[in-house]
């Protein structure tokens, strides 16, 4: 036993009580309930590049002994340490953008020690996020080449975050609630997360991180429960896998994304889920909407190592649903989508699975196993494709593999298992519900999984096994409440797949009595009393087929059927807001309606200008407006007073498709002429068109940030500006597109011209997105600078002051009518 002298013990305590009262003195500077931590000088403690773990523990063992305080926050800059980072309970150690904690070079860095670690047993409800974390592998030297490999791969060295009962620095299992996000784990040589906890409920939350290059899983689970791990990037799976979870309970693993460099040393699997020892569980998985590609073994390993005869209770309720795993590549024996072994009431639902070599969902196991057997399986609604025969493995290259099929019970639903190079099926039989056709995915080869709208499995007829009183089953629901029964009587049924779109990005099984139906009855519209206002259902979908379009224009007297068709036309005879239904109907007698306001003011708003419909069609920016020829445009007048050579005369036209604002602009002039050849405030002295646009059509005295202006003169030059609310932002850059083609010759006075035609294609992305409401505010001018140096202005709202007024601009209708017919 080692006494302490009296003395050092005083010693010791004045000590700390210097440093927490040089603590507390900083402190009176800073935010409320955080203690910040700096590299340049600027924080309550500050480090100086060696062993910085000092003084961040020294902020975090104030926070903990000081309720009022809550967290050490990082500043940005880079925190060089040469030993441990602890933190308390009911702590919060957080970063800035730039915060980067590094493991020192050469450091001689035990194995079974993290650069993080909790600080006592059972330390709990601690939150970590916004760091970067080095391990700094490359310059350890003595790591790399402990073992005499180039690098040391699940050897227990450099683990970036550790919580484990069997760290140097003390038993540290616990329940550890935590949560853990927004971090960046790189360049560790074990593992980038590790927690063993002692089974009691964790609440555990890893999400929002990415990890490169950790070593060994970038996150590493045992003994725990209730654990959710979601939306993190695990970028390159460099030594064995991306998560690892082993002997817990309630989990759940979603939208991440997980993959490797092929052309890098690489890791083997994307998710192992593992039971090791019969003392343990491991029950309550749901595993989804994850992506995973290109892993050197398995997309997704589910495993029971318990050898005996271990009861089937022991890994049991496992969902796997709507993960895309593709181009597994295979590795030493083993590559494929799924493998799984000895899980039982497990659900195989909603997966793509494409490309990988080995099988595409396969029963097997890659280490010792028990002599169980009954485990069932539900496996359906999956597209397997284009599985390949991995040479390591010669039962393989199937799109489903019963491998181990005296121990595993395989049902069958729904599935599409198409085109995999060994045969679609093995040990199991292919079920009536099943299809085996091409899925004819959008774009195979970028990865684009979604459904074109013509393939076959969207709309075939599919089964599914329900109860006796009509109920799904099984069905697996999220943590804690499982609502399977085993032992219920399964009748099969037909029923048709849902779609949620025209392409959905996975199949989804529909029970009897679904359908997909949906009306579409176009935007909303203002006109004024007596204009015809034209209302087009043609965006309404359908799975089967629609039959029917019927329309009531005014809702007020009860839905009755006005009128039939696709597109149909009406007019208001007075003033006010009408709600028109449209109401469709499919093959199958399926009914589905929606509405457009027609809005009906008694004379529009702006009497000078009139209004201009902008119909649905896409030109091609050439200058040539023969694509313009089925659509009605407005016609500005030049001065009266000028000779009639001079007399010029503009007709504008507009059109619109998802991506671009059309204008179409013809125009007669006698005399071309245009000096400006770059975007300055002097092009509208040059012969030109001006576009002004009211996006929100909120009017006011001056352009607000939803103006737009643009000037193209004949040289192609453009003047773009947005309004700021009292002018101007000259800055505005558009990305528009125009051509210029011109009837004459450009700045010479000895011949007569006859005009120009400019085309301009504005993306709507330029101008804050298509509009939710169908009218907008439109000004247009010509501006006309002939030989001699006579300038003139017309314009179509007769304006003889600024145009900048949007208030004194017309009105623009987008439309439903289409440019392909004459309107």
């Amino acid at each position: 036993m080692i006494v302490m002298r009296k003395t050092t013990v005083a010693i010791l305590c004045i000590l700390i009580f210097v440093l927490l009262l040089g603590i507390t003195t900083t402190l009176r500077s800073s935010a409320a309930s955080t203690v910040y931590v700096a590299t340049d000088g600027s924080g309550d403690l500050n480090c100086d590049g060696t062993d910085d773990q000092v003084q961040i523990n020294r902020a975090m063992d104030f926070v903990t002994s000081h309720s009022e305080y809550t967290t050490v926050h990082l500043k940005s800059g880079t925190y060089i340490i040469g030993d441990t980072i602890f933190i308390h309970s009911n702590t919060i150690l957080e970063g800035e953008p730039g915060a980067v904690v590094k493991l020192k070079d050469e450091c001689g860095w035990p194995g079974r020690k993290g650069l993080i670690e909790p600080s006592s047993m059972g330390a709990h409800n601690f939150k970590i996020h916004d760091l970067e974390v080095d391990g700094n592998l490359d310059m350890q030297t003595y790591v790399v080449t402990q073992m005499g490999e180039p690098s040391i791969h699940g050897r227990g060295y450099l683990d970036l975050f550790r919580a484990d009962s069997d760290s140097v620095s003390g038993d540290h299992s616990g329940p550890y609630d935590f949560e853990i996000y927004n971090m960046y784990f790189h360049d560790g040589a074990n593992d980038g997360i590790r927690i063993r906890g002692d089974r009691s409920n964790a609440n555990m939350r890893i999400h929002d991180n990415t990890f490169y290059r950790t070593g060994h899983d970038d996150i590493y689970i045992m003994s725990a429960k209730n654990v959710h791990i979601y939306n993190n990037d695990l970028t390159w799976i460099y030594g064995d896998c991306g998560v690892r979870i082993e002997n817990t309970d309630d989990v759940v693993i979603t939208h991440n994304t997980l993959y490797t460099n092929p052309s890098e040393p690489q890791g083997l699997s994307g998710i192992y889920l593992s039971l090791t020892n019969n003392r343990y569980t491991c029950h309550n998985y749901t595993v989804a909407y994850n992506t995973i590609k290109q892993v050197r073994e398995m997309g997704i390993v589910v495993c029971n190592r318990v050898t005996g005869t271990p009861g089937l209770d022991k890994a049991k309720d496992l969902y796997i649903h709507h993960n895309l795993i593709y181009n597994a590549i295979g590795n030493r024996g083993y590559g494929g989508g799924i493998q799984i072994n000895g899980w039982h009431n497990t659900v195989i639902e909603n997966n793509v699975i494409d490309g990988v070599n080995g099988d595409g969902i396969v029963t097997r196991n890659r280490f010792e196993m028990g002599d169980t057997t009954g485990y069932k399986l539900y496996i359906r609604n999956n597209i397997i494709t284009n599985t390949g025969y991995y040479s390591g493995f010669s039962s393989s290259g199937y799109g489903i593999n019963n491998y181990l099929d005296s121990r595993h019970d395989l049902i069958l639903e729904n599935n599409n298992v198409w085109s995999n190079e060994k045969g679609n099926y093995r040990n199991v039989g292919s079920y009536a519900s099943d299809l085996n056709v091409d899925p004819l995915f959008v774009d195979r080869a970028n990865h684009d999984y979604h459904l074109k709208p013509n393939s076959s499995i969207i709309d075939a007829g599919m089964g599914v096994y329900v109860s006796a009183d009509s109920t799904p089953a099984p069905i697996l629901n999220t943590i804690g409440d499982r609502t399977v029964d085993e032992e219920r009587s399964l009748i099969f049924v037909f029923s048709r797949w849902i779609i949620d779109s025209i392409t959905s990005l996975l199949i989804d099984a529909g029970y009897s009595g679904s359908y997909y139906i949906n009306a579409s009855a176009g935007l909303d519209r203002t006109v004024s009393t007596g204009e015809i206002v034209t209302l087009d259902g043609s965006a309404s979908t359908d799975d089967v087929g629609i039959i029917s379009y019927t329309w009531d224009f005014d809702d007020s007297d009860g839905l009755q059927k006005d009128v039939i068709g696709i597109v149909v036309q009406h007019s208001y005879g007075s003033a006010g807001t009408y709600t028109a239904t449209l109401t469709v109907t499919d093959a199958e007698g399926e009914i589905d309606s929606d509405t457009v306001l027609v809005t009906v003011q008694e004379i529009l708003s702006d009497t000078d200008c009139g209004y201009l419909d902008i119909v649905r069609g896409t030109a091609t920016i050439d200058g040539d407006l023969s694509d313009w020829q089925n659509t009605v445009g407005i016609t500005i007048y030049g001065a009266s007073d000028r000779n009639p050579e001079e007399n010029n005369i503009a007709t504008i036209k507009a059109m619109y498709d998802d991506t671009y604002l059309y204008f179409g602009c013809d125009v007669t002039d006698t005399n071309l002429h245009a000096d400006g050849i770059s975007d300055d405030t002097s092009l509208h002295i040059d012969d030109g068109v001006e576009i002004y646009l009211d996006t929100l059509h909120n009017n006011g005295v001056a352009m607000q940030t939803d103006d737009y202006h643009f000037i193209i003169n004949l040289n192609g030059a453009v003047v773009d500006d947005v309004g700021t609310g009292s002018g101007k932002d000259y800055n505005y850059t558009s990305n528009i597109l125009k051509s210029v083609r011109l009837q004459g010759s450009k700045n010479d006075a000895s011949d007569t011209d006859t005009g120009y035609m400019i085309e301009v294609a504005i993306p709507w992305s330029d101008i804050g997105g298509q509009p939710s409401n169908d009218i907008i505010g439109l000004f247009l001018a010509i501006n006309d600078l002939d030989n001699a140096g006579d300038l003139y202005f017309f314009n179509w709202c007769n304006l003889t002051g600024s145009y900048a007024v949007p208030e004194y601009w017309g009105d623009a209708i987008i439309t439903g009518i289409n440019n392909t017919a004459p309107v």
